[in-house]
């Protein structure tokens, strides 16, 4: 299955059901054309929804219609200058050059109405209750809040414990768009997330990182991603070559062939100047390299 996790400034819609065999399919049908036309809050949208909510008020549809409403009306971007090359993990969308030469880089940021995101946000909790299993719900929760927090995620990484301790613990399967999925494709959605965050490169979204990571692996043991990611945060984000080097060494004995912590084993041990052990790890490289 194709992973599909909301990036740092996108939102990630729930794909509302077709039409089924009941009054209330009309209003997802015209909602749907709707749409098409004008966007989550497009004309004649907020009438619908107010007919159609009137009509169901608890129908999952309606909910994630209304919150897809509410958030698209919650925010707006425009281009901010900030004195660095990236923010949250992107590129300037310009850059202009100032008297002396120097860049000047614009990124597209979002701002957004608290009380409007309140509100979207109280439709998608309504609609993760009724659809607990749902992971598309959640994901478009997680990534709403992941942009509206920027630097500091902190609402964002307790969404995503709270799915890493809902996994296996809730009766019956996740879904995706209605779809079962298997237990790793949601490791696999995991590390997406671990990606987004470290990418943001901001201190609170590194710990979010490191977190993720830590209570991924203790769920999966045998899926060294995770343990690879906590390798990467002590070696590049608390500059703590020992430590990175010690999880490295717990991956290598479950898969002594880990070509990424065989390598960040000959770096670390550089920087440590240990030439002795980089040169065996590097000779362990070489190995592996010839044998592929």
């Amino acid at each position: 299955m194709k992973k599909t996790v909301f990036l740092a400034a996108a939102v990630l819609a729930f794909t509302l059901a077709a039409a089924q065999d009941d009054p209330g399919s009309d209003f997802a049908t015209r909602y749907n054309r709707l749409v098409n036309v004008g966007g989550y809050d497009g004309v004649g949208i907020e009438t619908l929804l107010d007919k159609w909510e009137a009509y169901d008020p608890y129908d999952p549809q309606m909910l994630e219609a209304r919150f897809n409403y509410y958030l698209k009306k919650s925010f707006h971007t425009q281009a901010v200058y900030k004195n660095q090359s990236k923010y949250l993990g992107q590129k300037p969308i310009m850059t202009l050059k100032d008297s002396t030469g120097r860049d000047l880089n614009y990124f597209e940021e979002m701002f957004f109405d608290d009380e409007l995101f309140g509100k979207a946000t109280t439709y998608i909790e309504k609609a993760i209750k009724a659809h607990p299993n749902e992971l598309a719900l959640r994901f478009d929760y997680i990534g709403a809040l992941i942009s509206y927090e920027k630097e500091s995620p902190d609402l964002a990484q307790s969404r995503i414990l709270e799915l890493i301790s809902d996994n296996g613990t809730l009766p019956g399967n996740w879904t995706y768009e209605g779809r079962e999925i298997d237990s790793d494709t949601f490791a696999s959605l995991m590390q997406d997330y671990c990606l987004i965050f470290f990418r943001q490169a901001t201190p609170k979204s590194y710990e979010t990182f490191r977190i993720i990571s830590e209570k991924m692996a203790a769920q999966y043991p045998s899926n060294l991603e995770f343990l690879n990611n906590q390798g990467a945060y002590w070696a590049s984000v608390s500059n703590n070559p020992r430590k990175a080097i010690k999880i490295y060494e717990k991956v290598l004995k479950k898969d002594p062939d880990n070509k990424n912590a065989i390598t960040n084993c000959v770096i670390l041990y550089r920087k440590l100047n240990d030439g002795k052990k980089a040169g065996a790890y590097q000779i362990r490289l070489a190995k592996l390299s010839a044998a592929q």
